[in-house]
């Protein structure tokens, strides 16, 4: 769904700028469908997708971010680099209201389920890059619950 709607360019480009960042989120997707995840799933990559072909600099942008996400398993979890890609990862996304607000929409990931998926990625996303989703979610809700009209990512969050 989202290769068909960014197409085949936008894909390749993405490969090409982030190989591993490419096969680790194809990885995780796949774990995400063995949960047979339902349509607000869906419906916010549908988004996203469509929100990035319309916003070709934006796309650039979050590639850039990826290929530096990307080199995360090969620092230490205390490394400057974890955090300061955390809180600049954060403001671009709160610098795009209508970005924050497709990632908002969903529930995320429910508690029972949440630790069964934890240990199913353990194997894809290194504990760097835990940090990191941990150190974003932290600057993500503590932005949102001051702006009190957006919703954390659900991406990020945990039921």
């Amino acid at each position: 769904m989202i290769m068909d709607i960014l197409g085949p360019d936008q894909i390749e480009k993405y490969a090409r700028t982030c190989p591993e960042l490419f096969d680790q989120q194809r990885k995780v997707y796949s774990i995400l469908d063995d949960f047979q995840w339902g349509e607000d799933y869906q419906e916010t990559f549908r988004a996203l997708a469509e929100f990035f072909k319309a916003h070709p600099q934006e796309y650039q942008i979050s590639l850039d971010y990826g290929a530096r996400l990307a080199k995360l398993p090969q620092l230490s979890e205390d490394d400057p680099e974890v955090e300061a890609l955390a809180r600049e990862s954060a403001e671009f996304i709160k610098s795009m209201p209508q970005l924050m607000k497709i990632l908002g929409k969903q529930a995320g990931i429910k508690k029972p389920l949440a630790s069964l998926y934890n240990d199913m990625v353990a194997n894809v996303i290194s504990p760097t890059q835990v940090k990191h989703g941990q150190l974003l979610q932290k600057y993500l809700v503590s932005e949102t619950n001051k702006a009190d009209d957006c919703e954390s990512p659900a991406l990020l969050k945990e039921n």
